[in-house]
């Protein structure tokens, strides 16, 4: 147990100095993500939004089948704490109960969207246990950040934003029989921009975050059916 507790611990660590990079500053060298990871990984490409790191020896064409695991979300640090400051009347700041209930929704929405997509994918079925032959997906939304939280509050004032929010994702892929890692993706995304501040509605928000979310799975989908060939 304790060496797994370290181990979660060195992946969040090495995940914060990855997310942190993303979007790269002007000093790209300085900020630029290490060539190999903690776990031995290696890079094999990056852009200003993501990296992916996978095993060097990995033969992604032998699987076919996946086992997609419940989502976990964590929002950005102190986001509650900055968002409630940032409110002038104490109705409109958000409570544990929301952050719970946030969470919740985006974990649901998120799991939901993935499993929908990932279930039409050519070459693969989904499976619910660890059998031979099968990838075990691992997601994380990390960093969220909201702009206008949905909350229960009797304040009828309306909130304008340009985007939703934004998020980071946080992808990992096992070898289902072994348990062995063999990629890793950290993609940090933003709702749609709309150019404009307009009414954050929760219509309007739910929306932007299944486009965000829809937009991911889809990425995968079509990176999965890629490497899928031997």
């Amino acid at each position: 147990m304790e060496n797994m507790v370290k181990k979660t611990i060195s992946n969040i660590a090495w995940l914060v100095l990855i997310a942190c990079s993303l979007p790269l500053s002007v000093n790209a060298e300085q900020d630029k993500p290490p060539e190999t990871s903690y776990d031995g990984l290696v890079m094999v490409k990056q852009s200003k939004s993501s990296v992916v790191y996978s095993k060097a020896d990995a033969d992604f064409s032998e699987y076919d089948k996946i086992l997609l695991l419940p989502s976990e979300v964590a929002f950005k640090k102190n986001w509650r704490r900055d968002y409630n400051r940032s409110q002038i009347s104490t109705v409109d700041r958000v409570r544990e109960s929301d952050v719970t209930r946030i969470k919740s929704r985006v974990a649901k929405l998120f799991d939901e969207t993935f499993s929908d997509e990932l279930s039409s994918i050519e070459g693969f079925t989904l499976v619910t246990e660890p059998v031979p032959n099968a990838l075990i997906l691992r997601p994380s939304v990390l960093d969220l950040d909201v702009n206008a939280p949905d909350i229960n509050s009797m304040n009828r004032s309306r909130v304008y934003t340009r985007t939703a929010g934004q998020g980071t994702l946080l992808l990992e892929v096992y070898d289902a029989v072994s348990g062995e890692i063999l990629a890793r993706v950290v993609d940090v995304r933003q709702t749609r921009d709309n150019g404009f501040h307009s009414w954050a509605s929760k219509p309007r928000n739910n929306a932007d975050a299944k486009a965000l979310v829809r937009k991911w799975a889809s990425k995968l989908s079509s990176k999965l059916l890629e490497i899928h060939q031997p």
